[in-house]
């Protein structure tokens, strides 16, 4: 019975202008009040956490968007933080946003940019680690990425958009090219930083977030002479992206993105 009540309160809730269950005793417009304080509050969670996809799209264009996700998704987790972790996907498949093809990507680098603030701290690692490994060992060396570690990869400058919007002025993407960007975001000590990597770095930076061993990626780099893997491999861990190292064999390591 219990149930039931529960999921009637859920529906009612998630369903404008649907009746107010017969389990409580209040009237229409008093639970209409408390249905649309929900609404409103969520809108204004996901406004918050994406400043940049509001600011391209405009106040009342991110209304009817946030109102759309909200009546398909509500928290599933106390903490409103976690809240949004799809809707950069929900843009990708919001028709009315077709015409802001970038729109989905920017929410993708807002949403790893919150989730990287907000992850555990981790000390980084130098490069100067690798020293004390034999080379033998070194062939079957992984590293583990921070925790707060995301890559992006856009067919459109994110990047370049974010960072536009980054001031207290509204800026002037016309002169802006459109181009493909990938992205690392990290919070290696306090701040997060977000950098733009190569296009054809990409896929060095995404084999060793996926645990792939060093000399498995560099081998697979032979036929792209143009990227200096060891001078990639040095700016990833200086950019505070390797907390530690492990080999291949072990078991029970995973690297996070």
């Amino acid at each position: 019975m219990w149930h039931s009540q529960q999921t009637a309160f859920t529906h009612a809730l998630n369903t404008p202008g649907a009746a107010v269950p017969d389990i409580f005793l209040t009237s229409s417009s008093r639970f209409d009040v408390y249905r649309n304080n929900i609404a409103v509050s969520l809108s204004a969670a996901l406004a918050e956490a994406f400043p940049v996809v509001k600011a391209l799209v405009g106040d009342a264009f991110f209304a009817a968007l946030a109102q759309a996700y909200v009546r398909a998704n509500r928290p599933d987790s106390p903490v409103m933080l976690h809240y949004g972790q799809d809707f950069p996907d929900f843009v990708d498949g919001f028709e009315p946003a077709r015409s802001v093809p970038y729109l989905a990507d920017v929410a993708r680098l807002e949403r790893a940019w919150l989730n990287a603030y907000h992850a555990a701290d981790a000390a980084p690692i130098g490069i100067g680690a690798l020293g004390a490994i034999s080379q033998p060992a070194l062939d079957e060396t992984c590293v583990r990425v921070h925790p707060s570690l995301h890559l992006i990869r856009s067919d459109w400058p994110v990047v370049s958009i974010w960072r536009a919007h980054q001031g207290t002025q509204m800026p002037d993407l016309s002169g802006l090219k459109m181009v493909a960007e990938c992205s690392i975001v990290v919070r290696p000590m306090l701040d997060v930083h977000v950098a733009t990597v190569p296009l054809n770095v990409y896929p060095l930076m995404r084999a060793l977030v996926d645990g792939e061993p060093l000399a498995r990626t560099f081998a697979r780099l032979d036929d792209a002479p143009e990227i200096d893997s060891s001078a990639q491999l040095v700016a990833f861990f200086d950019a505070g992206c390797v907390t530690g190292l492990f080999q291949h064999h072990e078991t029970g390591e995973k690297s996070s993105s």
